[in-house]
């Protein structure tokens, strides 16, 4: 066993210890609204400015310390009255007076409870946000990403004492140390860490720290700077147990991975210390074969690396349909990708089976043949059944493709989507844009056709980047559902979750654009069954359009019906706009408190009840999970 001695002086709001400002300046900062000035003596866990790793062969590990500064600040509550509290003195690195007052006055004995303030984290109320998806690597920016929180009581009685307040640290970090071989040249690396276990984003509750929420998800740090052959970066974790661990790191045309499987839990308030060296992913281009498999439904062809799913591409391509076809390892796609099949050569018929594997990365698509041709890891598809997918790459498209999907570009006449997860960022200038399906399109022509979305999650964020003055639609699940207009079959989504982070447009020259929580825009619906939300919700932090953005679904004049449908109330933005959507059918919907992560009890009861599945429910934060 090994132990070194590191000391670190990190601050509990994530900067580093400075001098700050005199107890002077601190006290002349704080606006009261009230006469009423509250005192809050805030202690910490820990114990000493000395931190200590001690190594074993799984991981070297070391304890936070985080160390009271006058420049650190408090956001607070008591019930929903808001303050902001700055540090007055600094009695000993894990004690410190902090002063300040509420909106309104405390004229009863009162819980004050809320966390450090920091940049990486919001808090109101209800909850407390953490945004982990993307960090810089450094520690601070790390400390940044952390949540440290406290609680307290005040009493009428004893106004003239401080309140005590213990903070505790929520997350931990991982300090990677990644070797590179001695030829790589390049001096910046992009990095790509996910896990099962390993959550992107994570939301708890204010009054009592409790965990309300988490989104299974890849988290990057976009630049690391590699200096003689090796990268050190830190990033904060929600604490849990994760295994198949794999980091990916991009440098130039390079991309270098390790992957750790054994399971390991990390508990709160550490830093896990974890080296390795990182092997060459060789570009085997496209394989002459698959892992196995005969591409019957009972056999399926297995897929075990980029060069297979490549083959799979390009067997499309050729006229290829009808096969089936099921990951048997993640993948990792860098670089410039043709999504699997186009108008002219759809991926048709058959399934695609995830069977619970990841597709990350970073997919750049420059160019399409057609305009129909979708894009994303499928581009144009027709009568596939996809499930068990999960999808945690950026898509970048530049293409004059009408549609982009996290999953499926443009899904023609019939087919499903099932069971799917899109957690990555979505930068297209598309017409239209899904976390999951960038168009589902019925023609009617045929009898019974349905394209069924079912069981789906977004956890991503879409960026639409389309400038032409024409309609468009962006939604966190689908980007339009388009019929026939003479289409009885239906574009059916049941059961499905978005919690995008953002859903918005960079553009905003038109009032030509929509967006919605599940559905950006309905098209060519001729009665509200064509088209059916069922059994789904959604909470989106950022949702915006020029022409309108509606918490469910958008659109000009669109026909839908929403059966127990639930929706987070964002400021300005409505459940279904009824006096201009005349043509919307809704039975048991409801938006509920902006502030909650996700439906009350008996609204995810509802949810399930109308879903009715047999293999898939929402659990009791609202999150898709098998039965």
């Amino acid at each position: 066993m090994k132990t070194r001695h590191l000391l670190y002086s990190v601050i509990a709001a994530g900067l580093f210890c400075s001098t700050g400002c005199s107890n002077e300046s601190a006290d002349e900062s704080i606006k009261t609204v009230q006469q009423q000035k509250i005192t809050i003596h805030a202690t910490s866990q820990l114990e000493s400015t000395r931190a200590t790793y001690t190594e074993n062969e799984v991981n070297n590990q070391l304890s936070l310390n985080y160390t009271w500064d006058l420049s650190d600040q408090l956001n607070l509550f008591a019930t929903d009255n808001p303050g902001t509290f700055q540090c007055a003195k600094v009695n000993s690195p894990n004690d410190a007076s902090f002063s300040g007052s509420f909106g309104t006055a405390l004229t009863s004995v009162t819980d004050i409870y809320g966390c450090v303030s920091a940049s990486g984290v919001a808090a109101d109320k209800d909850k407390i946000s953490v945004d982990l998806s993307v960090q810089v690597g450094s520690l601070a920016d790390a400390a940044r990403h952390t949540v440290i929180y406290g609680k307290g009581t005040f009493d009428p009685a004893d106004a003239d004492n401080p309140v005590d307040m213990k903070f505790e640290q929520h997350m931990t970090m991982l300090k990677f140390v990644l070797r590179f071989p001695v030829e790589e040249t390049g001096t910046t690396a992009q990095l790509s860490f996910q896990a099962d276990g390993l959550y992107n984003s994570v939301v708890l509750a204010t009054p009592d720290g409790s965990e309300l929420s988490k989104a299974e998800g890849r988290i990057t740090v976009p630049a690391a700077t590699v200096s003689d052959h090796q990268a050190a970066v830190f990033i904060s974790v929600y604490p849990s147990a994760i295994s198949n661990l794999t980091v990916y790191a991009t440098i130039g045309d390079n991309v270098y991975t390790y992957t750790n499987k054994p399971s390991t839990t990390f508990l709160p308030n550490k830093v896990y210390r974890l080296t390795r060296d990182m092997a060459k992913v060789e570009d085997a281009g496209v394989a002459a074969a698959y892992d196995g498999g005969t591409g019957t439904s009972d056999d399926p062809y297995l897929i075990a690396n980029a060069a297979q799913l490549r083959k799979l591409q390009a067997d499309v391509q050729g006229g290829v349909t009808g096969k089936n076809y099921k990951l048997t390892q993640d993948i990792y796609l860098s670089g410039a990708w043709t999504p699997i099949g186009s108008n002219a050569s759809q991926y048709k018929g058959g399934s695609f089976d995830g069977a619970g594997h990841t597709i990350s990365g970073n997919i750049v698509v420059s160019a399409v043949a057609q305009a129909n041709d979708g894009v994303g890891v499928f581009g144009t598809v027709s009568n596939v059944k996809f499930q068990n997918l999960k999808v945690a790459a950026d898509i970048t498209s530049t293409a004059t493709s009408n549609f982009t999907g996290g999953v499926v570009g443009n899904m023609l006449y019939q087919g499903a989507i099932v069971n799917c997860q899109y957690s990555g960022t979505i930068r297209s200038a598309s017409q239209y844009i899904g976390g999951i399906i960038g168009q589902a399109y019925v023609t009617g022509a045929t009898a019974n056709q349905q394209c069924l979305i079912e069981g789906c999650t977004n956890t991503g964020s879409i960026e639409s980047q389309f400038a032409t003055d024409s309609y468009a639609g962006i939604g966190g699940i689908m980007g339009r559902a388009a019929v026939g207009a003479a289409a009885v079959p239906t574009v059916l989504m049941r059961g499905c979750r978005s919690v995008s982070r953002s859903i918005a447009y960079k553009n905003t020259a038109t009032s030509k654009y929509f967006a919605g929580g599940l559905c950006g825009d309905v098209n060519n619906s001729v009665a509200a069954d064509n088209v059916q939300f069922v059994g789904s919700w959604c909470a989106t932090k950022t949702l915006t359009a020029d022409g309108r953005a509606l918490s469910v679904c958008s659109g000009a004049n669109a026909y839908f019906k929403a059966t127990s449908v639930f929706a987070q109330g964002l400021t300005g933005v409505n459940l279904f706009r009824s006096s201009t959507m005349p043509n919307v059918v809704s039975a048991d919907c409801a938006a509920f408190a902006g502030t909650r992560a996700y439906p009350y009890g008996s609204s995810i009861a509802n949810m399930n009840t109308a879903w009715g599945s047999s293999l898939y429910q929402f659990n009791q934060h609202g999150e898709v999970v098998s039965r």
